[in-house]
């Protein structure tokens, strides 16, 4: 029996391995990279900080200060120089990581073969394989939440280790708050766990381990390094705080705008309509976990119920929860990334259903379901519009980079990407841009004050602002521009061309 272990758990080792493996080939083949949207505020600090250049006042935007990701991809900057695979390579390993971690997850809460179903399955779930080579925080905060669960959890089979492992847990939630907010919110599915032990399973005041106090520990050890960091780049303790309180609520006021019926639209129509149909990141994969929770609940898979329980918690407060504490506004739910914190729980069920020994599903719907997620996530990976979204900006820069140097005036979203694409190298001055989080628009330089010098008038990406935002383009955007101005270039974009004009 023992020799049989040491064989099946070197045999475990070798599929995981391939399984990983399969994975990072998936994501490199449709690396998607930048696509010039809330990316870029990441980015430019990672830039800043990859120099020693960073300091924070109020005025940064609140996700500036997520260092838990910001940092990680400064680090990167410095070892490979700025590059979109230097930009997206901490993700990627969060990514790889996340799929070694679901199988500990899987192994855990059910079984090594439902640890390795689950790891294949998130090898190519396209919401994870998309975001994994992108420059956004959501995945790698994904990741700490879920090694928090695992720590917790791990010490309620161990209590000799528990202290550790609930400390474990505190310091992971705390790294999850350090990459984005909203990792946080992991502390309501762990409440309500210990809930349900103590009133449910009947342990009564015995449901609450002295050990959990670890948990608290660990996170505020997080939060005070967090704050001393904070006044070391600003001055102030409470510089993170004061930035969300201070933008990110008008933000999403502005830019969602839920109120009457786009309050209902968004609580619920918006996020399960995106589920079943933003089959780029979602694939089919959501009909499936639905079927996998059916099947659990109806045939009470009491084994399945942490996971339920983390999936379902986590999905209500998502949907319905609010992002302040003194007034009710919804999440925003406008991007599938939002949702990347359910994937683990998610998949770990799906790995469940499709391993269970029932015969017609071993026979019949687990062959089906792997071979036609396989194909079809493969499919609509491939077919992710984010992977070409830059791609006319792309373009412009080669131009740009294969030209005289000389200054350059662009608007503000242009100038990030051509900023990133040059290498922060060229002199490239902002001429308009919108008031985000803030409605309107502000023309910064005149046509009239612009000499000698290249100027940008990038359509598609002006023309991505939101309606409810209310910009004013410049002149240049409708053509009118003076007569001196000789156009060097025109790169068509279905969604708006890009002039580029010399200003004598």
């Amino acid at each position: 029996m023992v020799m049989e272990s040491r064989i099946n758990s070197k045999n475990t080792a070798v599929v995981l391995i391939l399984i990983i493996l399969f994975g990072v080939l998936l994501r490199f083949v449709f690396s998607v990279g930048i696509i010039g949207s809330g990316d870029f505020v990441h980015l430019i600090y990672s830039q800043k900080a990859s120099v020693g250049n960073f300091s924070l006042t109020i005025d940064d935007p609140q996700t500036a200060a997520r260092i838990g990701y910001v940092y990680p991809v400064a680090l990167f900057y410095r070892i490979f120089g700025i590059s979109e695979f230097s930009m997206y390579f901490y993700t990627l390993i969060m990514s790889a990581a996340s799929i070694i971690l679901i199988y500990f997850l899987g192994k855990l809460f059910f079984s090594r073969k439902v640890g390795l179903v689950s790891a294949f399955f998130l090898s190519f779930y396209p919401l994870n394989v998309n975001y994994s080579t992108q420059g956004y925080p959501d995945l790698a905060m994904a990741f700490f939440a879920g090694l928090a669960v695992y720590f917790f959890f791990l010490g309620e089979k161990n209590n000799s280790k528990g202290w550790w492992l609930n400390l474990l847990c505190g310091i992971s939630i705390g790294m999850a708050v350090l990459t984005k907010e909203s990792g946080i919110i992991i502390f309501l599915f762990l409440g309500l766990y210990v809930l349900y032990k103590i009133f449910l399973k009947k342990e009564g005041i015995k449901g609450i381990k002295p050990s959990y106090l670890l948990i608290g520990l660990g996170f505020a050890l997080i939060m005070i390094l967090l704050m001393f960091h904070n006044y070391i780049v600003s001055g102030d303790f409470f510089l993170r705080y004061k930035m969300i309180d201070r933008v990110y609520y008008s933000a999403i006021k502005n830019l969602y705008n839920y109120h009457g019926y786009k309050l209902i639209e968004r609580l619920f129509i918006h996020v399960p309509y995106m589920m079943l149909t933003n089959l780029s990141n979602f694939g089919f994969f959501t009909i499936f976990f639905i079927m996998a929770s059916a099947y659990c609940i109806i045939f009470r898979k009491k084994e399945s119920f942490p996971v339920m329980l983390w999936l379902t918690s986590l999905f209500l407060y998502l949907n319905f929860g609010s992002t302040s504490l003194t007034n009710y506004l919804p999440l925003p739910g406008g991007t599938p990334r939002y949702f990347e914190m359910l994937t683990l729980p998610a998949i770990l069920l799906l790995g469940f259903f499709v391993s269970e020994a029932d015969k017609i599903i071993s026979k019949f719907i687990s062959p089906f379901t792997v071979i036609f997620l396989l194909i079809t996530s493969v499919g609509f990976i491939h077919l992710n519009p984010d992977r070409n979204a830059v791609h006319s900006e792309r373009e412009l820069a080669k131009f740009i980079n294969a030209q005289q140097p000389l200054k350059i005036y662009s608007d503000g979203n242009s100038k990030d990407i051509l900023d990133f694409f040059t290498g922060y190298r060229q002199d490239i001055i902002m001429y308009w841009k919108g008031n985000y989080p803030e409605k309107g628009s502000a023309e910064i330089v005149k046509p009239n004050e612009m000499f000698n010098a290249y100027v940008i008038v990038n359509k598609h990406l002006m023309n991505k602002n939101p309606e409810n935002y209310e910009v004013d383009y410049p002149d240049a955007y409708y053509g009118n521009v003076p007569e001196i101005w000789v156009l060097l270039k025109t790169i068509k974009n279905k969604d708006g061309d890009i002039l580029v004009y010399y200003a004598p």
